[in-house]
């Protein structure tokens, strides 16, 4: 492979904290409960990780939103493969992480593109699924993504935000990031997915 065709197969980064922190000892801000969106349990501006003092902004998302959709992610075999975690959802929005590894990379560094675009894929049509009530499914029919810097850190974040849901097919936007220790993040990425979704069914009874 040439320099050239190397170039296009460089991804996606890392995010901030260091790999043996847990979840729960995330350094996270969080708004106020009077600046909550009415109806729904998240948060309206923006949670904040940090790692070493430099800031990362992530949308307002909620690990007790559609359980279901977060169950049905997690126990796909390729999650378990790659290292997926889901971060959070909100209702159109998903944020998924992913440890940079050397078997993920193609030089030991740079994760490969198709790692990343998948990872995308994920936070996209996620994204779209988490607009759908409890039980609403999707699958992805297309995605596009352009790398616009190497995928070097310790961890990537994809963020996906529905821009349209149908009632037959959605569209996401993605932009995944890339964070070293004590470096500002980098947008490493940005893409679209679509997806079709799969209502769930209303028992009869409901209907009438």
């Amino acid at each position: 492979m040439n320099a050239t065709g190397a170039l296009l197969l460089l991804s996606l980064s890392g995010i901030s904290l260091s790999r043996q922190e847990s979840r729960e000892d995330l350094p996270v801000e969080r708004v106020p409960d009077t600046e909550r969106r009415g109806g729904n349990d998240v948060p309206a501006a923006l949670f904040r990780c940090k790692m070493h003092g430099v800031p990362f902004d992530l949308p307002a998302v909620d690990a007790l939103h559609r359980p279901d959709l977060r169950e049905a992610i997690l126990s796909m075999p390729v999650a378990h493969t790659l290292g997926l975690r889901l971060m959070g959802l909100a209702p159109g929005v998903s944020v998924m992480e992913l440890d940079v590894r050397p078997e993920l990379t193609f030089d030991g560094r740079t994760v490969q593109g198709g790692i990343v675009g998948t990872l995308a894929d994920f936070a996209g049509v996620s994204a779209a699924t988490a607009a759908l009530s409890a039980g609403g499914a999707a699958s992805t029919t297309g995605f596009e993504v352009h790398h616009l810097a190497p995928a070097r850190g310790e961890r990537l974040v994809a963020v996906g935000r529905a821009a349209f849901v149908g009632r037959s097919h959605a569209v996401s936007r993605v932009e995944v990031h890339a964070l070293q220790e004590g470096q500002e993040a980098i947008l490493v990425a940005i893409g679209t997915t679509t997806c079709r979704l799969m209502l769930p069914v209303v028992p009869q009874e409901e209907k009438s």
